[in-house]
């Protein structure tokens, strides 16, 4: 049976070694000299010697049927499953499917056509995979997911009209991590029938950091940053659109709001009492509806209800992703040019709030924020709702 499963042509490497082996020390041959004629090491001899001696008594009881014996062999000279490692296949093909089901009495036989035959017409794609985000605040509690989702698209159909009574909505986030990557040969240009072709090979230099209004590295900075966005108009009500970050609910943040509002200083003290006690708690204070300056922030997992991540998507899409940059510095003044010329049109984003308070609240039934890049124009219906086209400033700092 062994040397018929070595003549196979179906035999590969490492079975047909650990036959030989097998086979070896049927003959009684020592370790030593069996590994130098089969080519591995004595360990690996006696590991294998030692396997096929503890299921021997096994074997012998299939010695009567030639198939279950040929199996029990391949079980035995198989490898065992490593530690740490799945026991089955993560993702499974056809043949795979096909074996499995036989082995486990699903069918008397099936063949790999037919198993994709069967995935394909009840839509199982087998050979896919999504990744997937669970958002723990909306499964653990819907009821206040849906009310933040609300406040938060309420803010944006309204947003006009709090314009016009003096009230200033921005959204603010930031882009950390842009690489500055020079291309190892010149970006040859398109042609007819020849689109445009980058080098694959690139040299990095540096990163650097942005933020739609400000640089964010520090809590320091955010709320220097929050500083010097409401001076712009220090008399009027503002309301910041942000998501979760630690530096959007910082200590700094909850003096600068405190201060701008002529609130009481008795904050407490971070991390032991008060209203700097904890992320909560500054959260709160920050969110008051009564503070001339309020922030709103979106539900964890759903930063793409912020509207500037809009923004940073035209940035990596007209800017990043197929640029060639020589240094840091070339890539600082090609972001200032676009933002300038950006805010010269000043054109804002068309978004689609239909159906905000609908639920169930989803990934899919929450409304979607499209934007448009096309222009307003006399006779056009306005859209549903629209952010306020603020301009957009930055700074860029070297990392």
């Amino acid at each position: 049976m062994l040397s018929a499963l070595l003549r196979r042509a179906s035999c590969s490497q490492a079975l047909a070694l650990r036959v030989r082996i097998i086979l070896g020390a049927g003959a009684d041959q020592r370790n030593e000299p069996l590994a130098r004629q089969v080519g591995c090491t004595p360990k690996t001899v006696h590991k294998w010697r030692g396997r096929w001696l503890a299921a021997i008594t096994r074997l012998s009881l299939a010695d009567d049927e030639p198939a279950a014996l040929a199996q029990a062999i391949a079980a035995v000279l198989a490898d065992a499953p490593r530690s740490g490692a799945p026991g089955t296949f993560t993702a499974w093909t056809p043949r795979e499917s096909a074996a499995e089901a036989t082995r486990q009495g699903i069918v008397g036989t099936i063949s790999p056509r037919s198993v994709g035959r069967f995935l394909n017409g009840r839509r199982f794609a087998v050979d896919r995979s999504r990744s997937w985000l669970n958002a723990k605040t909306k499964h653990a509690d819907p009821d206040t997911f849906a009310a933040q989702v609300e406040r938060l698209c309420t803010a944006y159909a309204y947003a006009p009209m709090l314009e016009a009574l003096g009230c200033q909505v921005v959204s603010t986030d930031e882009m950390t991590g842009i690489q500055t990557l020079g291309r190892a040969a010149p970006t040859k240009p398109m042609r007819p029938c020849c689109p445009e072709r980058r080098e694959h090979e690139y040299i990095r230099q540096s990163t650097l950091n942005l933020s739609a209004t400000f640089n964010v590295a520090t809590e320091a900075d955010f709320a220097a940053h929050i500083a010097q966005v409401t001076d712009t108009d220090p008399d009027a009500p503002w309301l910041f659109l942000a998501d979760n970050r630690n530096t959007h609910q910082s200590e700094a943040l909850v003096w600068l709001v405190a201060t701008r509002c002529v609130l009481p200083d008795d904050l407490g003290v971070k991390g032991r009492a008060g209203i700097l006690r904890s992320m909560p708690s500054r959260a709160a204070f920050l969110s008051a509806p009564a503070h001339r300056l309020q922030f709103l922030y979106t539900p964890t997992h759903t930063s793409w209800l912020n509207q500037i991540e809009l923004w940073f998507s035209i940035l990596a899409r007209r800017i990043l992703n197929r640029g060639d940059f020589a240094s840091t510095d070339a890539l600082r003044a090609r972001i200032l040019a676009f933002i300038t010329d950006f805010n010269r049109d000043r054109h804002p984003l068309q978004v689609d709030l239909r159906g905000a308070t609908a639920l169930p609240l989803n990934r899919h039934t929450l409304p979607r924020l499209r934007t448009s890049m096309r222009r307003s124009e006399a006779g056009t219906p306005e859209p549903t709702a629209c952010c306020i086209p603020v301009e957009y400033s930055v700074h860029l700092r070297s990392v």
